[in-house]
């Protein structure tokens, strides 16, 4: 027999500003959509916090998506945030990728390396195949950009 490939739909949580609440309901609709016997899994390319999370096995993650591991029953791995900005300084962040401190960067500094980020938030996405994925963003003006 051969196994039925399941195809994940992404569901987009958007919002107009920080603190709008966009983590909590991305909360909600993993744990909604988990009680409803769909395998969830949540997904934020980029964020910017010094809030963060051990991930069992290794690595390190914003705390918002490991809540969200948490609301889907999944523990927490570096795939569901590829890009962790912990900042320092009104223009500076520690960079972390795939939950490994990678630099210490200036905003100029750290725009200048697109096109790395580009290909390792696709790499960590497909990490996440067979469950529906939850991404979010701050403003639904950025989804053009990044495509």
């Amino acid at each position: 027999m051969v196994p039925r490939m399941v195809s994940a739909r992404p569901i987009f949580v958007g919002g107009v500003a920080s603190h709008a609440g966009k983590s909590w309901m991305a909360t909600a609709i993993c744990a909604w959509l988990r009680r409803r016997g769909l395998r969830v899994a949540p997904f934020k390319a980029q964020n910017m916090s010094n809030n963060s999370c051990a991930c069992p096995g290794g690595g390190e993650i914003g705390r918002a998506q490991a809540a969200q591991a948490e609301a889907c029953g999944l523990a927490p791995e570096p795939d569901m945030n590829p890009i962790l900005l912990k900042p320092h300084s009104d223009n500076g962040s520690q960079v972390v990728l795939e939950g490994r401190v990678w630099n210490t960067l200036r905003a100029r500094e750290y725009y200048g390396h697109a096109v790395r980020r580009r290909g390792l938030t696709g790499k960590r996405q497909g990490g996440l195949i067979g469950h529906a994925g939850l991404h979010w963003r701050p403003s639904p003006r950025g989804v053009r950009r990044s495509l």
